[in-house]
């Protein structure tokens, strides 16, 4: 007699969905208003120079923090509920909605969220001409024995419109392009060690097959419609850059460009009849494009609803989130300066996740921080350092990014790989940013 034994294989664990990662946040942030009560800031004018002019704007009290009570001196609580309803403060099954349509034309999320959509329109009828893949292996054949400058000299271009012009979601209109470049880099790189050796294909049967089939394939030549394309979406990269520095052009003005841009491509690839396109493939592509960003964008509203069950990031309103920021500020005043300053590393980039903003950010901590540094010791400069650094590398990992959303989302990078690859890079940055700190501060940084 013979038996039969099944054999089960282990489970292995998986990394939990982005949206379902967001969700189990959003429950634990909810646990949270039942046992922290809430409280506010005063706010107050500040005058500063710029160009020879005072201005003014304002700031937080960092003395005015108070929790809110009722009339027989009882702490108050805004405690999450399962579901509301009408204008009440939203629930834990509102917060998608309610974070998906908060904002306005100009930001987080409703503008954002739209924003992603149009940009994805719009260069999807661009990629469906055909050009740009075109362009791109007429680029790196012209350029063959130098791929590896790719990444560098991008990086350096990017981080020039980071720091001149405060490049973030406008990047991702670059990011569908610059996509396409480092994959058929990447491609043709693998390509040339499997031609040397086909065993290292791992599936180089399948590509003797389709190498053969690939044999009977000509490549479209350039056209003058492709060089018209090439010149209206270079045009449009420049003035879109133009109108940052010199208008100020945000949000609503971007997408506008760029769907015109989509449109005026749109029509020359009907006109010249590149790579088949017709009216109808236009607004089929512009379809297929904003569909890839529905993720991302998803993303964005639910990471802003989080940010609404614990306070909208005001600090006049009384919020959970006003109360976390006073404590964790308090907590630190009793340490050792050259660790406070790391503490402060430490909380700028955690509260990074709930305030994503750098503007807003700095108009909620700063104000706190500020102050607090000069009673334990830490210099100003340091203050600012720990800002810049803790509110600019966690945007690497935080699903709550709306620049990070909306980029892994045009090159189609599920956010759970990214993850395995940007916890690592965050976890490098952090270290050597903790010793840039306490470094600093420890050398008396002015």
């Amino acid at each position: 007699m013979s038996v039969v034994t099944e054999s089960k294989t282990a489970r292995k664990w998986a990394m939990p969905d982005t949206l379902v990662i967001i969700f189990f946040v959003a429950i634990l942030t909810s646990i949270a208003t039942w046992v922290v009560p809430v409280g506010m800031f005063d706010s107050q004018e500040v005058q500063y120079q710029v160009d020879g002019q005072t201005k003014t704007r304002k700031v937080v009290d960092p003395h005015s923090f108070r929790i809110v009570t009722n009339e027989a001196g009882e702490a108050q609580y805004h405690r999450v509920q399962f579901f509301t309803t009408g204008d009440e403060r939203p629930g834990l099954m509102n917060f998608p909605f309610e974070g998906l349509t908060s904002g306005s034309k100009f930001g987080t999320a409703v503008g954002i969220i739209m924003f992603m959509l149009v940009i994805g329109g719009a260069f999807g009828i661009v990629m469906r001409t055909g050009t740009v893949d075109n362009g791109i292996l007429a680029l790196i054949r012209h350029t063959r024995g130098n791929e590896v400058l790719f990444i560098p000299v991008l990086f350096v271009l990017f981080s020039l419109g980071g720091a001149v012009f405060g490049m973030g979601e406008e990047a991702v209109a670059f990011a569908i392009i610059i996509a396409t470049l480092i994959g058929l880099v990447f491609t043709l790189v693998y390509a040339s060690r499997v031609k040397k050796n086909p065993l290292l294909s791992r599936v180089h049967e399948s590509d003797r097959y389709f190498r053969e089939q690939q044999d009977e394939v000509v490549q479209r030549p350039f056209t003058f419609g492709d060089w018209l394309v090439l010149l209206v979406l270079t045009g449009v990269m420049i003035w879109v850059v133009w109108g940052v520095i010199v208008h100020a052009w945000f949000i609503p003005e971007i997408a506008s460009q760029f769907f015109t841009m989509g449109v005026v491509i749109g029509l020359i690839g009907v006109i010249f009849r590149l790579n088949g396109m017709t009216v109808n493939v236009m607004a089929s592509s512009f379809t297929e494009g904003a569909r890839m960003m529905i993720a991302p964008a998803l993303l964005v509203g639910f990471a802003k609803g989080i940010l609404l069950l614990v306070g909208n990031g005001e600090a006049g309103e009384p919020s959970v989130l006003n109360t976390l920021l006073n404590s964790i500020a308090h907590g630190i005043s009793g340490l050792n300066n050259a660790i406070a300053a790391w503490f402060m590393l430490l909380f700028q980039a955690v509260f990074n996740f709930f305030v994503t903003s750098g503007s807003g950010q700095a108009a909620l901590t700063m104000p706190l921080l500020a102050p607090l540094g000069d009673l334990v010791g830490v210099n100003r400069q340091v203050t600012v350092l720990a800002f810049q650094f803790g509110d600019g590398f966690s945007h690497i990992i935080y699903p709550t990014s709306a620049s990070l959303m909306a980029t892994l989302g045009v090159c189609r990078v599920d956010f759970r790989n990214w993850l395995k690859v940007g916890a690592s890079l965050l976890g490098l940055l952090f270290i050597m940013s903790s010793v840039v700190v306490i470094g600093a501060q420890m050398m008396g940084y002015h």
